[in-house]
């Protein structure tokens, strides 16, 4: 597989392109984005409304991280091919994994945002389950 230094701008353009031509149409649901942050509203005991509120929101998301998830793994192959050619180019390579690097930051801000915007929905109470759900994930 052929893959190519990619520049940072054209990456950016890329993505935003993406996330503003991207519908919830294109998701399914259930898949992906903010760390199993659907099943844990799920499994709480919120409001019919509060619930499909916050799952509107994770809808909305999916796109968006799909296509970032895309972009950052387009970047890490092209990282690849550049650490595989002979002779290395430092240069392209160390600049690819700046691009890498800003892709990856851009994703996990992109769940921020997503979990942000559901926490905004949802009553302290429930934000405090939220969290400590997610705490015993990563324990």
């Amino acid at each position: 597989m052929k893959s190519t230094f990619v520049p940072i701008g054209l990456i950016l353009a890329a993505l935003i392109a993406s996330i503003g031509l991207a519908t919830g149409a294109a998701a399914k649901p259930g898949h992906g984005g903010c760390g199993g942050l659907e099943k844990k509203i799920e499994r709480l005991d919120l409001s019919t409304e509060t619930e499909t509120a916050a799952l509107a929101i994770l809808d909305e998301a999916r796109p968006g991280q799909r296509a970032m998830r895309a972009l950052v793994r387009e970047a890490r192959e092209g990282l690849d091919a550049l650490l595989e050619a002979d002779p290395v180019d430092e240069a392209a390579v160390l600049a690819q994994a700046d691009a890498v690097g800003a892709l990856e930051q851009e994703a996990h801000m992109l769940r921020l945002r997503t979990l942000l915007k559901v926490q905004a929905v949802l009553s302290p109470e429930d934000r405090a389950a939220v969290l400590e759900a997610g705490k015993r994930r990563h324990r």
